[in-house]
């Protein structure tokens, strides 16, 4: 059993699509451990989760409607030391996890993560494509190797948080 288990579960609002584990993470056994990535903090900030959750807290992630889940389970210092054939390979399964779990928004975080999956290139943002009915979006890395990409990163979690609390109104509105 891989040391950084998906945290999928049916009708969830979100799931966070991952590359693959960083050593940290998968040494720890859960996501996002490295004290200089964003993610934990942009989730918060934009009203994705209710609070600050720290990374030791993932497995509650799903209780307030969010999952987590990588293409790959095979840690690495970066994804770049893994062969994109290997990720590509991956594909179908994830897909498959994904469409099984049927969340209401899927969010790729990485532009990378896309293009092995979909086979192209992207703009951040909404895609075009759609895994299991649910909107596909790109933010960029919340990596911190990916910082040169701080504004771009701000916006479009931003724009994140807005679709995930559209949907959350939605899901109150039809009880």
């Amino acid at each position: 059993m891989p040391a950084l288990p998906d945290l999928l579960q049916p009708g969830l609002t979100l799931v966070m699509l991952g590359f693959n584990p960083g050593l940290m993470s998968w040494q720890q056994g859960h996501y996002y451990v490295n004290p200089r990535n964003y993610f934990y903090p942009l989730m918060h900030k934009y009203g994705i989760t209710p609070r600050l959750f720290a990374p030791h807290e993932d497995v509650q992630l799903p209780s307030v409607s969010i999952g987590m889940v990588d293409v790959l389970k095979e840690p690495s210092a970066r994804s770049s030391d893994i062969p994109s054939k290997v990720f590509v390979a991956g594909k179908e399964v994830l897909i498959a996890k994904l469409e099984k779990a049927e969340p209401k928004i899927v969010c790729s975080n990485g532009a990378v993560i896309y293009s092995i999956v979909f086979g192209r290139t992207c703009q951040y943002g909404l895609q075009e494509e759609r895994i299991g009915g649910a909107p596909l979006y790109v933010v960029p890395s919340t990596s911190p190797a990916n910082n040169g990409k701080w504004q771009e990163r701000e916006s479009c979690f931003a724009e994140l948080g807005e679709m995930v609390k559209r949907e959350v109104l939605k899901r109150y509105s039809k009880r």
